[in-house]
């Protein structure tokens, strides 16, 4: 059976988010499993751009995707733990009740800002055997540092769907961890090269795996540039931020390390990059108050 979704998930995935809405509206569905999925798409468009409105109208909705995608926002929105505690537990109950890979690539995202929750988040993924939801646990893994791990998990991916773009993306960031990123910029330039029709610029994720790969091939003025873009694209993007303060900090552009770093630690007090930063600024602090007593 062919699938219709194909370009529209992909398109999403590379985080052409406006591009795969105008996909969307222009794709016809003939199940309605497929209808629901291209719903949670749509909804998941919108959590990512930020539309509002078209969120609030999820309140009615019947998909599970559809909700979970309204959940999510207002987990992102959330101010203080309590209220982000109550948006987390929408989003189990939903994943768990359902078994939606939408809702589940959800709620296990919104657990994995919580560093000490990403073996939770694995786990919880495990559960449910969509390409997302694979390609999720490579990237957990990666952010516990175990590339043995993720390496172990790509062939599962490219079993199911090599040539997916979910598959390339999981594929290039291990390559990155493992020291091969000629290799994932290679493919980031492929990605960017596809789905660049109608002249569109390339993604915030496309630019910043972008910019990743160029700075471990110590290519930091190309990287700087990827990330102007990026910037240009989203001014509060943590990974884009973290990425930028690391580049300006080789190019030795203290000014803008300063500026970088001060909206990443006001917007992501808990990012890794603000606490290891911290961390050191405590520690320093702590051996000079030794060394004056």
């Amino acid at each position: 059976m062919e699938d219709e979704l194909v370009e529209v998930r992909d398109t999403f995935f590379i985080g052409s988010y406006a591009r795969a809405l105008d996909m969307a509206a222009q794709t016809s569905t003939s199940n309605d499993m497929a209808q629901a999925e291209k719903d949670a798409i749509v909804a998941r468009c919108h959590l990512s751009l930020k539309n509002a409105e078209p969120l609030k109208a999820l309140a009615t909705a019947e998909g599970a995707g559809q909700k979970a995608a309204l959940f999510a926002a207002m987990f992102q929105r959330a101010k203080g733990d309590a209220p982000k505690k109550a948006a987390l537990e929408k989003l189990q109950e939903l994943a768990e009740a359902s078994h939606d890979a939408n809702a589940t690539a959800l709620y296990a995202t919104a657990m994995a800002e919580d560093p000490e929750k990403l073996i939770d988040a694995i786990n919880v993924c495990k559960a449910v055997p969509s390409m997302e939801c694979k390609a999720l646990q490579v990237q957990f893994m990666l952010m516990l540092d175990r590339a043995d791990l993720a390496s172990k998990q790509m062939p599962e991916l490219q079993r199911a769907n090599e040539d997916s773009a979910v598959t390339r993306l999981a594929s290039s960031q291990v390559n990155i961890a493992n020291g091969n990123a000629e290799e994932a910029f290679l493919t980031f330039c492929d990605l960017e090269t596809q789905y660049a029709d109608g002249g569109d610029a390339p993604s915030l994720a496309l630019l910043n795996n972008k910019a990743v790969a160029n700075m471990q091939r110590k290519m930091f003025a190309e990287a700087y540039e990827d990330l102007e873009k990026a910037v240009a694209l989203s001014s509060s993007n943590a990974d884009v931020l973290a990425n930028m303060c690391c580049c300006c900090t080789h190019l030795n552009k203290q000014d803008e390390v300063r500026k970088h770093f001060a909206v990443l630690e006001a917007a992501f007090p808990r990012h890794s990059l603000v606490q290891s930063a911290n961390a050191k600024l405590d520690s320093a602090f702590q051996r000079f108050a030794a060394n004056r007593g």
